[in-house]
Parts: C-alpha cells; sequence; structure tokens
C-alpha cells in the first residue's frame, strides 16, 4: 500500500509540473499607462483601439495598441521608437528572447529591431529584420520571437519602421505592436497557474 501510495505521489507531481521554454523576465503591454510605466518609451503614436473597445476601433482584436511611424492625427509617431526593457542580471551566458505582438495589415509592415545597453546610442546591434508581406490585405496580428539575444541588465529596443507610406498612412499609419516581452531561455518547471498566466499573455 504504501508503494502504491508513493507511485501515485510521483505521477502526481509528474502531472503538476509544466516545463517552459522560457521565463519572462519583463514585458510591456503596450498603451496600458500602468505597464508603460518605467518604460522610457519614445517615438511612439498614441495609443489606438481594436474591437475589444467601445466603440471599437479599426485594429483588429486588440485592446490597445500603438505605432510607429504615424500622421499627425495619430500622434506623430516617428519613424524610429524606443523601449526600455529590464533583460535581468544574469550573466549573459543565458541568452535572452525578445517576443513581440505585432501588426501585418494592409500596409508592408516592416521594420528593423536593435537593442543596446542602455546609456549607449542608437542604433545599436541588429538581431531582427521583419519583411512584411507585400501581398497580405487582411488585418493580422503576429506573435514573433527573437531568440539568442546576449544581453543583460536595462537595455533599449529600437524599433525602425523601414517600408515605404502605403496608400492608408494618413489615415491608419504605418506598423502597430500589442505587446513585447523579454525571456530567458531556461527550462524551468513552474505550477500550472502559472503556466496557465503565460499561455494567457499569448493571446
Amino acid at each position: 500500500m504504501r508503494r502504491f501510495l508513493a507511485i501515485l505521489i510521483a505521477l502526481l507531481a509528474t502531472v503538476v509540473v509544466v516545463p517552459v521554454s522560457a521565463d519572462v523576465m519583463d514585458m510591456v503591454d503596450i498603451g496600458v499607462p500602468a505597464s508603460e510605466l518605467g518604460h522610457n518609451m519614445v517615438g511612439w503614436g498614441d495609443v489606438q483601439y481594436g474591437d475589444h473597445h467601445d466603440p471599437p476601433g479599426p485594429y483588429g482584436d486588440v485592446v490597445v495598441c500603438r505605432g510607429i511611424d504615424c500622421p499627425e492625427s495619430l500622434g506623430d509617431g516617428d519613424i524610429a521608437a524606443l523601449i526600455l526593457l529590464d533583460f535581468g542580471t544574469e550573466p549573459d551566458v543565458n541568452p535572452r528572447c525578445i517576443t513581440l505582438r505585432h501588426l501585418e495589415g494592409q500596409a508592408v509592415d516592416a521594420f528593423d529591431l536593435y537593442v543596446y545597453d542602455m546609456g549607449a546610442s542608437p542604433p545599436g546591434t541588429l538581431v531582427y529584420s521583419y519583411p512584411g508581406d507585400e501581398l497580405n490585405t487582411e488585418l493580422q496580428w503576429h506573435i514573433t520571437t527573437v531568440q539568442d539575444v546576449c544581453m543583460c541588465g536595462p537595455c533599449v529596443l529600437y524599433f525602425v519602421s523601414t517600408a515605404s507610406h502605403w496608400s492608408g498612412w494618413s489615415t491608419y499609419g504605418q506598423m502597430y505592436f500589442d505587446w513585447i516581452s523579454v525571456e530567458c531561455d531556461l527550462a524551468l518547471p513552474v505550477a500550472p497557474s502559472t503556466w496557465s498566466q503565460i499561455k494567457a499573455m499569448y493571446r
């Protein structure tokens, strides 16, 4: 009987511990003031609303978002924008991942992403280039993960819009972001509640 209970406990322990590929170190829910606080955002347009808002906005299934490379009517977002995130204090033998939810709409939503240490000057190190999709005519939000970013401590993410303005730029702007997170590539066991919270983030 004791042996059976020991096996049962071991099986239950196996069920309630879920391996995760990333440990979220910092995250910004773009357009939410409490989440943006302390992240030194520069060059972003005004908050825009998606179809969760009343009245609904034109940016699909987001609550709020912000643009880069926007006309004055949308906050005059610069062609380049900055945001500060904490990459953690662990040694940079543990590479970071940058995960972001960004819009691919009727425009060619192309951008370059650079990273540099806080206190340094842009542009920094190019870590990713998103080419955009010239053939896409739908409103789609993509989740992109940039891996093997060997940085630690407070770092600046420097986004640069790289495509020509599309026909609807003066009304809708060029490119939009929903949220951005920094993670550490470690296979850590976490409780199901924590795992659910992480999965919910990738909505």
